[in-house]
């Protein structure tokens, strides 16, 4: 087995798609932003073709919208809506985890642990976008392990709306460090139905934070 690997060359699509939805998850664009292809790519210094692919990749996501007879933008966000794509999301990651977590190997623990130890170094203001590489590299591990590629395709897809409710009304979500390192130390110990427990507390606490939004961003 090769002891080093090497990172895919991502296309230009991929890259502006990665800035545009960084863009709109820190709120640097916020939700009713109307998308204008030509001003994205003098944005990214990309051409309007890559642009126009991004976006359409980030609809499928459901960061931008494209309303009948109106201009592309990036989507609203309510608390219905909130509410909606946490539910989803909180069922999605309980059963990757009651698949994944058995199924997490000694390195797959690792990795967990460096993405935590990563987290807990950025500071409370710190870049959010630090905190949400960090998380998803941390959640990849049990995706991975579940084997369930449909599943990890939904919740990938999800993760961007998470962020942003995440980022934008300024709540902990499932970056609760206290029960991320709960999760790693029972995966440590070899407890995983343990680990299974945390996330699904990790997951109620998230939906319970949701519940208290305000009606509108």
């Amino acid at each position: 087995m090769p002891t080093t690997t090497q990172t895919p060359t991502k296309t230009l699509k991929e890259s502006v798609a990665d800035r545009l939805r960084r863009d709109i998850v820190s709120g640097a664009l916020l939700p009713g932003t109307i998308i204008r292809d030509l001003e994205l790519a003098q944005r990214y210094d990309a051409s309007t073709s890559p642009v126009r692919e991004a976006v359409t990749l980030l609809t499928a996501e459901g960061l931008i919208e494209m309303p009948p007879n109106r201009p592309k933008q990036v989507t609203h966000i309510d608390r219905q809506s909130a509410r909606e794509h946490v539910a989803v999301f909180k069922l999605l990651t309980i059963a990757a985890y009651e698949w994944g977590a058995p199924r997490v190997d000694a390195k797959g623990v690792k990795e967990m642990r460096k993405a935590l130890e990563l987290i807990k170094r950025i500071p409370h203001d710190g870049d959010p976008q630090a905190f949400i590489t960090a998380a998803r590299a941390y959640e990849d591990v049990v995706l991975r392990a579940s084997g369930n590629r449909p599943l990890r395709r939904m919740l990938i897809q999800l993760f961007s709306t998470i962020e942003r409710v995440v980022v934008l009304w300024r709540i902990k979500g499932p970056l609760r460090l206290q029960g991320m390192e709960a999760v790693v130390q029972a995966l440590e110990a070899g407890d995983p139905q343990a680990a299974v427990g945390h996330c699904r507390d990790l997951m109620d606490s998230f939906q319970q934070d949701v519940e208290a939004l305000a009606p509108f961003l």
